[in-house]
């Protein structure tokens, strides 16, 4: 049953690629952004990961699609809390956080790349700052959704930090 559900996610993956779009959110120069300020504490870099870059598109999927922004996803029980992310993707962890991020407008307008917006978001934020900061974790998952509405693109992202 897990393998079929981890199937469609994969083509939904592939199929909302297509539909949203991920062209403004370069997800090496975030992990970048992130290993510079954990080697300032001297802590071990963080490797992407296929399985939490799952788990941060499942949630972004859901918030862009179901116009919601928050930890917990109110519409889908199976997929309401981290934990229960990481139960549905059999990740097998032993420390995991998520830092998730929001916004709407042109990104041509911004000072900035739209992933270094989102992580320096986190970074100003006490409680993202200290999930990125996490010693223990090795791993890292991250996805951007856009999504098109009456004109207005809104772009939901999120970062999964963990260990397994």
């Amino acid at each position: 049953m897990k393998n079929i559900r981890l199937s469609t996610i994969v083509i939904l993956m592939f199929l909302t690629f297509n539909l949203f779009g991920q062209e403004t959110f370069d997800i090496n120069e975030v992990i970048n952004l992130n290993n510079q300020l954990r080697k300032s504490k001297n802590y071990n870099p963080l490797q992407s990961d296929s399985i939490l870059d799952k788990m941060a598109y499942l949630h972004a999927y859901e918030m862009a699609t179901k116009s919601f922004f928050a930890h917990q996803n109110p519409h889908n029980p199976s997929l309401a809390t981290l934990k229960k992310r990481a139960e549905y993707l059999n990740f097998n962890y032993t420390v995991i956080a998520e830092n998730i991020a929001y916004f709407s407008g042109n990104v041509n307008d911004l000072k900035q790349p739209l992933g270094h917006l989102f992580f320096n978001q986190w970074k100003k934020s006490k409680p993202h700052y200290k999930n990125m900061m996490i010693k223990e974790a090795t791993r890292v998952g991250l996805s951007c959704v856009k999504i098109d509405k009456n004109g207005v693109s809104y772009y939901y992202a999120v970062q999964v930090i963990g260990n397994l």
